[in-house]
């Protein structure tokens, strides 16, 4: 996955330095709002607990999987939908250990246009921190994960489709991360 970041990152830069003046930073700039709202309500999470060590063996352990959701809200300090940008972001997982999420999420916007017209589609890498914890009670944990969303812009209106296909983190106390979801959401 790391790979295909530098792969995307690389050819951004040389379509920027390749291209003819203003009209090339011009093109790679979104043509919505910096602000949006966004919920991704298709979706699963694996949680990964490690078991514990005993002379006898190893006691617990094991994944458990989830149905997830979140929502966010966040703004791209370009005014555009590109560039770094900061959110809010809150998730919950339902299964047989319901568990939510509040996370800080900071992240680089890249702008892939169609046909240069209103439609673009945006891919972001980004990082989420915060605090983890189930709904039946216990110790909060620190969350933290990294991942990469698309959102794909149809038409001029701010509205887009999109999700995060790839999100790997850990909850300290407790165990590996891996997150999927699918939604849409508003650019203003």
């Amino acid at each position: 996955m790391r790979k295909i970041h530098l792969a995307v990152a690389s050819l951004s830069l040389a379509a920027a330095l390749l291209g003819s003046g203003s009209a090339a930073a011009e093109e790679t700039k979104s043509q919505h709002g910096g602000g949006y709202v966004a919920g991704n309500v298709l979706g699963f999470s694996i949680i990964s607990v490690p078991g514990v060590a005993t002379p006898f063996g190893t006691i617990g352990g094991g994944a458990a999987g989830a149905y997830h959701m979140d929502f966010e809200g966040g703004y791209h300090f370009s005014g555009t939908h590109d560039g770094f940008m900061a959110g809010l972001r809150q998730g919950f997982n339902f299964g047989s250990g319901s568990s939510g999420a509040t996370q800080a999420k900071f992240g680089y916007s890249l702008v892939f246009p169609i046909s240069g017209g209103p439609s673009e589609i945006i891919v972001t890498p980004y990082t989420v921190l915060g605090a983890a914890y189930g709904f039946s009670g216990g110790d909060p944990s620190f969350a933290f994960g990294f991942g990469a969303e698309v959102r794909y812009f149809i038409n001029e209106s701010g509205l887009f489709v999109g999700g995060h296909p790839l999100e790997l983190g850990g909850w300290v106390p407790g165990g590996f991360t891996y997150t999927f979801g699918l939604g849409a959401g508003y650019a203003f």
